[in-house]
């Protein structure tokens, strides 16, 4: 025991080693596939966006009724509020939309990239080593 175990009057905690070799059947092991997890992941978010912003338009009226009723400043001020992070959070739902098109289109166009005026920098050996290599 150290020092402060002692003091505290605590037994220290075992450090669990996970074993080697096989896992057990009680361990789970996640198997990634970009393609999937990218979709899985979309979906995720669009559905959670999609929810925040639904219950956001609801909590919006009747914060507009509770500032109406009270007529206090500060619950308008908070209603402004609450329609700025409303506008942000369906900035950030359109954004997931963009960037998973924006990742579809880069992976349809990894196979059609083309280089133009590529320059070789190095001595014709070089050159010619590199092209025998590449056929």
């Amino acid at each position: 025991m150290s020092k402060l175990d002692d003091i505290l009057d605590i037994e220290p905690i075992k450090e669990v080693v996970p074993p080697e070799g096989e896992p057990s059947k009680d361990m789970v092991i996640l198997q990634s596939n970009s393609e999937t997890d990218l979709e899985a992941d979309y979906e995720l978010a669009r559905k959670t966006y999609r929810d925040l912003i639904e219950t956001g338009n609801k909590s919006l009226v009747q914060l507009v009724q509770i500032a109406q009723n009270t007529e206090i400043p500060r619950a308008y001020e908070v209603i402004a509020t609450f329609i700025k992070t409303m506008s942000e959070t369906t900035n950030d739902f359109y954004n997931i939309q963009k960037t998973k098109k924006q990742i579809q289109f880069l992976d349809t166009n990894k196979a059609g990239i083309k280089v133009d005026k590529a320059v070789f920098i190095g001595s014709p050996a070089d050159l010619l080593r590199e092209i025998k290599k590449n056929r």
